[in-house]
């Protein structure tokens, strides 16, 4: 039943209503009031600036109420941890709730006049990733502005607001972070995991409304790529996609998904290649966008297409960067980065494979693009090139996919001149400058926000209710234009009708010369008399079927009684009058029988000259029994 209902606690609905309510009754109470013509179209004119001032003011007060419904979903759902918990726990949970009341404040602040609807109107992002695959620093790296004094300390919002074990928020002026607890890419068989992000899913849900959020990032390390087995990241791939579904699922809604490969400098000579690259440059963004047609192909095969055309870019940008390089031993890492680069391609290929692949009813995540990026990262870039020639030539790896023990290629035995020295080999990432982070979120996640969608069960709904609404407005349409015509067409014949009666009247004419003559006559204006009664009746109470602003009834009545009155004064109540002065003149009674038939015709003469002592029924009376006598 609420479902139901729920259509009509719509702001617009309630207004249109109201407005349509009022117009009815415009119609059909306001003539007694004098409101009919011109005045009634001001009127309703008049109404309808006063409904569009109130959309437009509820439309404003609506988006504060849903944002103030957010914010006080997000508290309680804080303090139900608090609540929960005990002991050092439950002090963090405090200070992480309050850490949230004053992010949120700041948000508010930071955003002017509009900040009241701030956590409403900004678009919201889920970033999924397994632990230490770079999420945090993404987002400290993004270009997004988070209002200062929302945790009260500088290193608290540089790390996130703490949401419990589920997640972390980023409250920025450009949009609204969630970043997942990595445990929920872990491990396939994770119980907990699964059920507080189903969990995590049913409150965003239930916070945010038809689309929840506008889009999903995705990371993966390329440290996990480098030194992982391919089982260990199908293993990771398969949990990636469970997770998808169940945000799908969860969140009844379609929205793209960004994977984005984090740690890209721990590629061997990314550093060195994009080394020269300086303020905007490093903010491009250094992956694909699929367009909608392509995100309809197999993601796999797109995916391949893309980076072989990202990868030829490098491979022509690689000559002009090792002549601007003037040192020998960087020129070298120049050099090998494409080659590099290119190595990362099979095993994400099969990462993409599998994460984005139909399941058995043909549905998957949207697939929009893939990225490459990297923060300040505290590791040790590889060198996959020189272990793939390794293990051609038969020397010992450089890491073991097995184990992930990395084992450092100088500590084997080699020729001294063969051997790199191990500076040259293995070393800490120097440059901490990010590259490629902040566009992506400006210019691509930002931009996208609109293409979140309901699902198809969710839009099946919204599509079933839109129709049900739209049917009963039509059908109410639809029966006041029925009525509207029918009310039209009665009055339109009525008024023909009356006006035939009355041209009809207005053809009697002349004296009566006896009783017959003046029945027949009066026989001719009964008719125009019957309908000058229903006229008179309709005047206090009408038909809804010759209402609704079309009866002009009283119009035609005035008319036609003007009319009979002439006709019934010339036919029958001026040769009475007449006939009743002469009689009065020439006739003088002789007996108290017929004085008293004088002083009756005498009082019926003064009814007739003075209508204001007429008695009706004595004035009747005498008239029958006079043309009765005559």
């Amino acid at each position: 039943m609420k479902k139901i209902l729920r259509p009509f606690s719509d702001p617009r609905v309630i207004i249109g209503l109201v407005l349509a309510v009022l117009v009815a009754l415009l119609f059909t109470l306001g003539p007694r009031f004098g409101i009919t013509g011109e005045t009634r179209l001001l009127v309703i004119i008049g109404l309808m600036m006063v409904a569009m001032i109130v959309l437009l003011l509820t439309g404003g007060k609506k988006r504060k109420k849903k944002s103030a419904d957010i914010e006080r979903s997000l508290l309680l759902e804080a303090d139900s941890l608090v609540m929960s918990s005990s002991g050092a726990q439950r002090q963090a949970n405090e200070k992480a709730r309050d850490e949230l009341a004053k992010a949120i404040d700041a948000l508010k602040k930071a955003r002017g006049a509009g900040g009241r609807s701030a956590l409403h109107e900004l678009p919201w992002y889920l970033v999924l990733g397994r632990e230490n695959s770079g999420k945090s620093t993404m987002i400290q790296n993004s270009g997004l502005q988070i209002p200062s004094g929302g945790a009260g300390e500088e290193g608290t919002r540089r790390q996130g607001i703490g949401g419990g074990r589920s997640l972390r928020w980023w409250f920025t002026q450009q949009a609204i972070l969630l970043e997942g607890h990595g445990r929920f890419l872990d491990r396939e068989d994770d119980a907990d995991a699964r059920t507080d992000f189903d969990a995590l899913l049913e409150v965003v849900r239930k916070t945010r409304g038809e689309t929840p959020v506008q889009g999903i990032v995705v990371t993966i390390s390329a440290e996990d790529l480098i030194r992982h087995e391919s089982a260990r990241l199908d293993e990771q791939a398969r949990v990636i996609r469970r997770r998808l579904d169940a945000a799908r699922d969860g969140l009844l809604e379609h929205c793209p998904v960004y994977l984005v490969v984090s740690k890209a400098d721990l590629v061997h000579g990314f550093q060195e290649f994009f080394q020269d690259l300086e303020g905007n440059a490093r903010d491009q963004v250094c992956g694909a966008t699929l367009s909608v047609e392509q995100m309809k192909e197999d993601a796999d095969r797109v995916f391949s297409r893309e980076f072989d055309q990202l990868y030829r870019s490098m491979c022509q940008r690689r000559i002009p960067r090792m002549v601007s390089e003037e040192r020998p031993a960087v020129r070298g890492r120049v050099y090998l980065f494409p080659l590099e680069f290119q190595t990362l391609k099979r095993k994400l290929a099969r990462f993409v494979k599998s994460v984005f692949e139909p399941d058995t009813a043909g549905r998957r995540p949207d697939f929009r693009g893939f990225y490459f990026g990297s923060g300040h990262v505290e590791g040790e870039p590889v060198e996959m090139v020189v272990n793939e020639v390794s293990r051609v030539i038969g020397l010992p790896p450089e890491f073991d996919d097995a184990s992930d023990v990395t084992r450092v290629i100088h500590d084997l035995p080699a020729p001294a001149a063969a051997v790199p020295a191990p500076s040259a080999v293995r070393r800490r990432t120097e440059d901490g400058e990010p590259r490629f982070l902040r566009e992506l979120f400006t210019r691509v996640l930002l931009m996208d926000a609109p293409l979140a969608r309901p699902t198809e069960a969710w839009a099946r709904r919204r599509r079933t209710r839109s129709w049900v609404l739209r049917g009963l407005g039509g059908l109410a349409v639809a029966l006041l234009v029925t009525f509207l015509l029918v009310s039209f067409f009665r009055n339109h014949s009525l008024l023909n009708r009356t006006e035939e009666l009355a041209r009809d009247a207005a053809k009697v004419a002349g004296a009566p010369t006896n009783a017959s003559d003046l029945e027949n006559r009066l026989r001719q204006l009964e008719a125009l008399r019957q309908q000058l009664e229903k006229l008179d009746r309709y005047d206090h109470r009408r038909p809804l079927t010759l209402g609704l602003g079309m009866y002009r009834g009283r119009d035609v009545n005035r008319r036609a009684r003007a009319v009979y009155l002439n006709r019934l004064t010339e036919v029958f109540l001026g040769p009475s009058r007449a006939e009743l002065e002469s009689r009065l003149f020439v006739t003088y009674p002789q007996s108290p029988e017929e004085y008293q038939k004088y002083f009756e015709s005498y009082r019926a003469y003064l009814m007739l000259i003075e209508p204001s002592r007429a008695e009706v029924p004595e004035l009747s009376e005498e008239l029958v029994e006079f043309w009765a006598a005559g």
